[in-house]
């Protein structure tokens, strides 16, 4: 497990590995790392931090991602019903011209 207390940042860490540091007194926080091709520490977006912070902790280990939900599976595709037999047909409506057509 990584330390948790605040160490000086004399001498610094060589690893390259993010930090939190702080700058005492004012308290001001930020993530950085030391590097050492600047010999200074640097922040992602900010550059070569100067005058550099005065104290710095090691970051706790990352939380593992959250397993992904699994897929449920797709239903069953269900056979269309058989279609019935038909019954008897319909009886023909009576026509309404018939007395009006010739015979």
């Amino acid at each position: 497990m990584p330390q948790t207390d605040w160490q000086p940042t004399d001498p610094p860490p060589t690893d390259g590995r993010d930090r939190l540091v702080v700058y005492v007194p004012g308290g001001r926080q930020l993530v950085a790392r030391f590097d050492v091709t600047q010999t200074a520490w640097v922040a992602d977006g900010v550059g070569p931090l100067r005058p550099g912070p005065t104290h710095y902790q090691e970051l706790p280990t990352p939380p593992e991602p959250e397993p992904e939900p699994k897929a449920k599976p797709a239903p069953e595709a269900k056979a269309a019903p058989e279609a019935k037999p038909a019954g008897k047909p319909a009886p023909e409506a009576p026509d309404p011209y018939a007395d009006t057509k010739k015979k």
